[in-house]
């Protein structure tokens, strides 16, 4: 545990992404529990990966790695169904990536939610996603 002068490295990120992630682990209203929870994973990854690594470059590192660049779409043309590849739009690219971090550590059952949220993080970051 830290000092209680020290900042987390986490407490300095306030991106557009952690903001939305924070959102979306967010369970009635309450958002700084939310927070904190994503302050402690984050805090775990960056403590977990012993490199040089700062919470901002693990948090890009697993936004780079999950955000998708096209999706397939199904489209009815003259009465057949065709799957179509499609560009993905930026607000669904982010939307799509919060969606899938959050939901594989809600999957991984067993550990705290910040122990999973960082694992996830971390796996995203070594570019190890499935």
């Amino acid at each position: 545990m830290e000092s209680a002068g020290a900042i987390s490295c986490s407490m300095t990120i306030r991106t557009r992404f952690s903001e939305k992630l924070v959102n979306r682990l967010m369970e009635g209203g309450k958002k700084g529990a939310a927070r904190r929870l994503f302050d402690a994973a984050l805090e775990m990854a960056r403590k977990r990966i012993h490199g040089a690594a700062s919470c901002g470059e693990i948090l890009g590192g697993a936004v780079k790695a999950t955000l998708p660049l096209v999706e397939v779409r199904r489209r009815r043309i003259a009465g057949r169904v065709y799957d179509i590849p499609i560009l993905v739009t930026p607000k669904r690219r982010v939307f799509l990536a919060t969606r899938w971090l959050v939901a594989e550590a809600h999957d991984a059952l067993g550990r705290s939610m910040p122990k999973r949220l960082s694992g996830v993080l971390i796996k995203a970051y070594k570019g190890e996603v499935t």
